[in-house]
């Protein structure tokens, strides 16, 4: 895993050098430029990994279906008042932003 981590950055620092200077006239990188290049990719694009926020999984779906089932199984295990709690609670901010 970390030699595999390793190559990846070697290819990068070559596939930039030698597509991304010719085409876009960018400056070359050195490795550890393009090791710091796949760290942060890895920040903005990568989640948490393959159980993280970014990915369920069970089904597949991303984070919106992961925290929507979440919160459904809370709601299903609420007591009667518990629920009409909540939904008091964000029938407030149903009809605050139908006010405005």
């Amino acid at each position: 895993m970390i030699l595999a981590i390793f190559i990846f950055a070697a290819i990068v620092m070559y596939l930039w050098n030698m597509v991304l200077v010719p085409v876009l006239g960018v400056g070359l990188v050195t490795y550890w430029q393009a090791m710091g290049i796949l760290v942060l990719a890895k920040i903005l694009f990568g989640g948490k990994g393959k159980h993280g926020y970014g990915k369920h999984h069970c089904c597949g779906y991303g984070h919106k279906h992961y925290y929507k089932h979440r919160w459904k199984e809370k709601f299903e295990n609420l007591s009667d008042e518990e629920k009409e709690k909540m939904k008091g609670f964000f029938g407030k901010f149903k009809d605050e932003s139908r006010a405005e």
